[in-house]
C-alpha cells in the first residue's frame, strides 16, 4: 500500500491519490529535487512484462506536444512499477456542465479542434500511438483555455503492445468491447486496435459534452455532475432501440440537433460514432481537417458560396487559415525546443550537476523566444529561478541568490502558486545577506498565510534567525532546539535534512566548539540528514565533517584514519551514483591516498584520465600516487602533463587548489 508522505525512488514524496486511471492508481506526488508537483501513475502489471511497459514509457517520452504532460520517469520500487509524468493544472472534463446548451457550440468546436489536434499527433507519431481511453476524466481544461490528453498510460503503442491496456464504459469503441468480451471467453481477440478507436471515444465525448447523454445507452448519467453510477435506461431523443446495439449514426446525428446544434457539427460528431469503423475518420489528422474546416460542411455556407459570384472570400479564408496554420506550426517548434531545453535542465537536476542546472536555467530564462512559454507556465519560471538562487547561495553568493529567490516569490505569487518554499529560500537567503528586517516581513507573510499551522519552512526561518541574526546577537541553543522540533512536525524529507544541516552549523557556534564532543554531534546531525535525503550534497557534507575529523590533530592515528575510512565510504557511495561528477571522483581518491590506498588509487586514477583527459587533477594525483610508490619516472610524466594543463587554463578558471598541492606538483614535474 502507497500512503501519504511515502517516499517513491528516494526522489517522490507521495502528497495524496488523486484518481484510479484505467491502468493502475494515480497519485499527486512532489519531486524533491525540483521543487515541482508531479503526477505519479502505480501501473497494474505483471512484472515478466516490464520490459513491454518500459519500451511504450519511452515512446511516451518523446512525445512533445503542449497538449500532453511530458513523461519524466519509469521506476520500480518494492516490486511495483511506477510512471512519472508532469502535473498538470486546470479542470476535469468531468466537471464540466454537459448537456443543455451549457457549454456552447463556439467552447465546444474549439476544445474539439485541440483535441483532434492531438490526436493527429499521436497517431502520426513513429510508431504511432493510440490512447485508447479517452474519456472526461482523461481531459483537463486549463487555466489558459487549452486542453490536456492524460492517463497516457495505458496507450497502445502499434509498435509495442497488441494487448488492451483500459477502457471506459459508455466512451469505448465498438471493437474495444468485442475485445473485452472476446476475453471473458477466454478467447484471444482477432481484431487489432488503430486510431479509429480514438476517433470514436472523441465522439462519444463530445457527444455527452453536447446532451449529456451516454451513446451506448443514450441515458443521462445518475449524477449529471459526473461520468459515474448506473444510468436507468429510456427512450432515445429520436426513438428506436438504445441498449443491446449501438443506434445508427443518423441517430446521433438526429439527437444533436434536437439540441439546436449546427448541421456540421452534427455530422462531424455523427461520423466519429459510426459503428462500422470504416465509416469514421481514419484518424487524428482527419478529424482535425473536417474539424478546421467545419464551414464547408454546413448546408447555410454551401448555399452562401453557390449564390456568391466572385470567389475572393474563399481566398481570403484559405490565405487566412494558411497564416494560422503557419503560426501554429512555429509555436508548436518553439514548444518542442523549450521542451527539449526544459529536460536538459531536468536531467542535469537529477545527477546532481548543480553547475550545469544552472547553466540551462539561465539559457531557458534569457531566450527571448521562451518568453511567452515561461508567461503560461510561472511554475516553471519559478523553478528556474529557484534553481539560480540555489546554485548562487551554495556558492555564498547570498546577494546574488536573494534576488533570484525575490524573483521566484514574486512570480509565485502573481500566479498563486505555493509560495511557502519560496517565501523560506527568499528569507534564509535575506538573513545571510544580513537583511534581517526583509527576512522577518517574509516570515510574517508567511506565517500568516499559514493561518496559524505550524509549518515547518517557517520555523526553519525562525532557526536561521537564532543561528545568524548578528545584531542582536546568535542563539545556536535555540537553533538547535528548534531544529529537534522542526524533525518532530509534519515535515518533508527536505524540510528535516536541512534543519539537520543547520543545527549541525549551530554546533560550530556553541561555546565548547572546540570539544571533541562538539565534533561527534555535528556528525550525528549530519547523519541524519542523509538518513532523511539521498541528495549527494548531504553526503558530501557528512565526508567533508569526517575528513575534518581526520585532519584533527587532537585524535589519536587510529582515531584519525578511522575517520578518513568513514569519509571513503561516503565517496564510494555517491561515485557509484549514475552520474557522479569529476569532483567526487577526486575527492575519493584524495581520501585513499590520505590512508595510503596508492594502487588502489592509481587503478581508478587511470580509467578517469581517459574519461577526462582536459581535468589536470587526475594526473596531478597520478604523479603523487607514482612518487608515493616509488615510481619516479612516471610521476615526473604525470606531473608535466598536469603542470601544462593547469597552465593553459583562464586563471578564473582553475579548481581551488592548495598553495601545497601545486608547490608538490611543481617539484615533481622538474624531476
Amino acid at each position: 500500500m502507497i500512503h501519504e508522505g511515502d517516499i517513491i525512488g528516494g526522489t517522490y514524496q507521495v502528497v495524496k491519490q488523486i484518481g484510479r486511471g484505467g491502468s493502475g492508481l494515480v497519485f499527486l506526488a512532489y519531486h524533491r529535487n525540483l521543487r515541482k508537483y508531479v503526477v505519479i501513475k502505480r501501473v497494474q502489471t505483471n512484472l515478466a512484462n516490464l520490459e513491454t511497459l518500459r519500451a511504450e514509457t519511452d515512446i511516451l517520452k518523446n512525445l512533445r506536444h503542449r497538449s500532453i504532460p511530458q513523461v519524466f520517469d519509469f521506476l520500480v520500487s518494492d516490486g511495483e512499477v511506477f510512471t512519472v509524468m508532469e502535473y498538470m493544472e486546470g479542470t476535469s472534463f468531468d466537471q464540466l456542465p454537459a448537456g443543455g446548451k451549457q457549454l456552447s457550440e463556439t467552447q465546444l468546436l474549439r476544445m474539439l479542434l485541440q483535441l483532434a489536434d492531438v490526436l493527429s499527433y499521436i497517431h502520426r507519431h513513429k510508431p504511432a500511438v493510440i490512447h485508447s481511453d479517452i474519456k472526461p476524466d482523461n481531459l483537463i481544461l486549463g487555466p489558459d483555455g487549452y486542453i490536456c490528453l492524460i492517463d497516457f498510460n495505458i496507450s497502445v503503442s502499434t509498435g509495442v503492445s497488441s494487448s488492451l491496456s483500459g477502457y471506459s464504459m459508455h466512451f469505448a469503441s465498438p471493437e474495444q468491447m468485442n475485445m473485452i468480451r472476446e476475453m471473458s471467453y477466454g478467447r484471444s481477440p482477432q481484431i487489432r486496435l488503430d486510431a479509429r478507436t480514438d476517433i470514436y471515444s472523441t465522439g462519444a465525448l463530445f457527444y455527452y459534452l453536447a446532451t449529456g447523454l451516454y451513446p451506448d445507452t443514450r441515458c443521462a448519467p445518475s449524477n449529471p455532475g459526473g461520468t459515474g453510477g448506473n444510468a436507468q435506461q429510456k427512450r432515445g431523443l429520436a426513438g428506436g432501440a438504445t441498449y443491446g446495439g449501438l443506434p445508427d449514426a443518423s441517430v446521433f446525428y438526429q439527437d444533436l440537433r434536437a439540441f439546436g446544434f449546427s448541421d456540421a457539427f452534427c455530422r462531424v460528431i455523427a461520423r466519429c460514432l459510426e459503428s462500422d469503423r470504416n465509416q469514421r475518420y481514419a484518424d487524428g489528422s482527419k478529424l482535425y481537417a473536417a474539424v478546421r474546416h467545419l464551414h464547408r460542411q454546413d448546408k447555410r455556407f454551401r448555399r452562401y458560396i453557390l449564390l456568391r459570384a466572385g470567389s475572393w472570400i474563399l481566398t481570403a479564408m484559405l490565405i487566412g487559415s494558411g497564416i494560422w496554420l503557419l503560426l501554429e506550426g512555429a509555436h508548436q517548434k518553439v514548444l518542442d525546443i523549450y521542451t527539449r531545453d526544459l529536460q536538459a535542465f531536468t536531467a542535469a537536476q537529477e545527477r546532481g550537476d548543480t553547475a550545469a542546472a544552472a547553466e540551462s536555467s539561465a539559457a531557458l530564462l534569457s531566450e527571448k523566444q521562451f518568453q511567452k512559454i515561461l508567461e503560461d507556465r510561472p511554475q516553471d519560471r519559478v523553478i528556474l529561478l529557484q534553481c539560480l538562487g540555489d546554485e548562487a547561495y551554495a556558492k555564498k553568493q547570498y546577494a546574488e541568490s536573494w534576488k533570484y529567490y525575490e524573483e521566484a516569490l514574486q512570480t509565485a505569487k502573481a500566479a498563486s502558486l505555493e509560495t511557502s518554499r519560496c517565501y523560506r529560500d527568499y528569507a534564509i537567503a535575506s538573513i545571510m545577506d544580513g537583511k534581517y528586517i526583509q527576512a522577518q516581513d517574509a516570515l510574517n507573510e508567511a506565517g500568516a498565510l499559514a493561518n496559524g499551522i505550524s509549518d515547518p519552512d517557517n520555523a526553519l526561518v525562525e532557526a536561521y534567525l537564532m543561528m545568524e541574526r548578528k545584531d542582536e546577537g546568535n542563539d545556536p541553543e535555540g537553533c538547535i532546539a528548534l531544529c529537534e522540533s522542526i524533525l518532530q512536525m509534519n515535515a518533508d524529507s527536505d524540510q528535516k535534512a536541512r534543519a539537520c544541516v543547520l543545527a549541525a552549523d549551530a554546533c560550530l557556534e556553541r561555546e565548547d566548539a572546540d570539544s571533541g564532543k562538539t565534533d561527534e554531534e555535528r556528525i550525528k546531525w549530519l547523519s541524519q540528514a542523509v538518513q532523511y535525503s539521498g541528495e549527494t550534497r548531504y553526503q558530501r557534507m557528512l565526508a567533508s565533517a569526517y575528513m575534518e575529523q581526520a585532519d584533527d590533530s587532537r585524535r589519536s592515528e587510529s582515531q584519525r584514519k578511522s575517520s578518513a575510512e568513514k569519509a571513503l565510504e561516503c565517496y564510494e557511495r555517491i561515485t557509484e551514483l549514475p552520474y557522479s561528477l569529476p569532483d567526487d571522483w577526486i575527492s575519493r581518491v584524495v581520501v585513499m591516498q590520505y590512508i595510503g590506498e596508492f594502487e588502489e588509487s592509481k587503478q581508478i586514477l587511470r580509467q578517469k584520465l581517459q574519461e577526462y583527459p582536459d581535468d589536470y587533477r587526475f594526473p596531478m594525483y597520478m604523479a603523487f600516487a607514482c612518487d608515493q610508490t616509488g615510481d619516479p619516472d612516471n610521476a615526473a610524466q604525470y606531473a608535466k602533463k598536469a603542470k601544462d594543463l593547469y597552465d593553459a587554463m583562464p586563471a578564473g578558471s582553475r579548481e581551488a587548489e592548495s598553495s601545497e598541492a601545486i608547490a608538490r606538483l611543481e617539484q615533481i614535474a622538474k624531476r
